[in-house]
């Protein structure tokens, strides 16, 4: 090989050492400025900040069985009652998993031949009904899980029912059957499931959340 050659060859080795040296510079750089959904670019590895989830509601004073100023705001599911017991607002509701029927009202007691005093029954037909939930036993609860209200009805020391409260501001009220099983679940969709104005100076549950 004549010193042409070798000098060609030298070059040739020198340019590619540069450029293996450059891609891997520019290599540890982009890894060292990516930017993911959770550091909010601030072009740092190692720092991954995710966002703080929004605080759940809590009771911070109950209003009657049917009502909670939050940390959010206040819930009142009056709007939603039927003040005339015999007629309670949600009436004959079925579920998916018995050929039983529900009746449910949040703020005044049923009273109809089969269902008296009670804020949520279990009906096998028209004329036998049980009380699975006491609006005298009423407790608004968080639900760790979900992050959502719900109202607690423990009735006669054995039955126990949960009514899940979710925020539609599309809805008037419906109600879905859970489970049929004690202890019973429901959940109450409806625009009066959500804080009706803003909290005075953000209000805090006292004791944090109670878990369900």
């Amino acid at each position: 090989m004549d010193f042409k050659s070798m000098g060609k060859l030298l070059l040739f080795f020198h340019f590619t050492a540069a450029a293996d040296v450059s891609e891997f510079h520019h290599l540890k750089l982009f890894e060292g400025n990516a930017i993911s959904p959770w550091n909010h670019g601030n072009g740092r590895s190692g720092n991954l900040q995710s966002a703080e989830p929004p605080t759940p509601p809590q009771c911070v004073t109950p209003r009657g069985p049917c009502a909670c100023q939050t940390n959010q705001g206040l819930i009142d599911l009056s709007p939603i009652d039927s003040k005339d017991g015999s007629k309670p607002y949600f009436n004959n509701v079925s579920s998916s998993d018995s050929a039983n029927t529900y009746k449910y009202n949040p703020c005044t007691a049923i009273n109809t031949e089969a269902c008296k005093g009670a804020a949520i029954c279990r009906c096998y037909s028209e004329w036998y009904c049980i009380a699975i939930g006491e609006h005298s036993s009423a407790q608004f609860k968080t639900d760790v899980a979900t992050r959502k209200l719900t109202i607690s009805y423990p009735a006669r020391g054995f039955y126990e029912s949960v009514v899940t409260l979710t925020c539609d501001e599309e809805q008037e009220g419906t109600l879905t059957v859970d489970s049929s099983f004690n202890p019973y679940k429901f959940t109450l969709k409806s625009k009066y499931a959500c804080p009706s104005n803003p909290a005075d100076g953000d209000l805090e549950a006292s004791g944090g959340l109670e878990q369900t």
